[in-house]
């Protein structure tokens, strides 16, 4: 099993690894940059050499994952219509191969950052992610201040889902409850209403705190304090935003 290696071509990741002593590129993260939109049939073309299926180490732990050789990774390229084709083998050729055969190693750090991209890069600002994928790359020296203050704003969508799932969970208000406690049972709710869920329990908060409801300090008789939300009823004045 090997971990994978990061890299950063313009604002997009690329991983690779190491296979029987060759760097092997995850097919996924190619043919997204090449806009390859049907990977499969892409991958179909290739010859058996050029292609597999290897196991790596990631930060949620062994995975198994499509991977090209390096003769594969030229014929997709070569496939590609997208202008930044060329300038996308010359960095292969000139930056991540030369690095690959220099170094081998992989920051623990770069896997906690990488399970963040992973996790959260859907809900990140361009820019955010743009960062994000720099510092795994290792371009950037520190990593953004966290992933929750460069979320995309929330929807009204999900505000509403959100505001609707407390009117049902939480109807006798006011009422003081632990985030974590609110949070347990909202995923499920969504799924069982259709309705988008946030991907965390901190944006999770961050939209609770938005419809207005307060922050508190829980102090229960027995344990730690917790952090938990005062929530309002309709008629108590809200400051939303808060």
């Amino acid at each position: 099993m090997k971990e994978l290696q990061n890299f950063a071509f313009n604002d997009r990741l690329v991983r690779t690894t190491v296979k029987d002593g060759e760097p092997w590129w995850i097919a996924r993260d190619v043919c997204a940059i090449l806009d390859l939109g049907n990977p499969r049939t892409s991958l179909a073309l290739l010859d058996e050499d050029e292609k597999g299926v290897h196991i790596v180490d990631t930060p949620g732990g062994p995975q198994e994952m499509t991977v090209i050789s390096e003769p594969g990774l030229y014929s997709l390229i070569l496939r590609s219509r997208k202008p930044e084709a060329r300038q996308f083998r010359r960095w292969i050729t000139h930056e991540v191969i030369p690095a690959i055969r220099r170094t081998g190693a992989y920051d623990a750090n770069q896997q906690k950052l990488t399970a963040l991209l992973e996790r959260y890069g859907d809900v990140m600002t361009p820019e955010a992610r743009s960062q994000l994928v720099l510092t795994i790359a290792g371009v950037r020296k520190t990593a953004p201040k966290g992933a929750y203050v460069y979320m995309s704003p929330l929807t009204k969508e999900a505000m509403e889902g959100v505001r609707r799932y407390l009117d049902e969970a939480y109807p006798s208000r006011p009422v003081e409850v632990s985030t974590k406690d609110m949070y347990a049972a909202y995923p499920q709710w969504c799924a069982d209403n259709d309705v988008p869920a946030l991907p965390s329990i901190n944006s999770f908060a961050h939209a609770i705190g938005r419809l207005g409801h307060k922050k508190v300090t829980l102090r229960p008789d027995v344990g730690m304090a917790v952090k938990g939300w005062r929530l309002l009823a309709d008629e108590d004045e809200k400051s939303p935003g808060e």
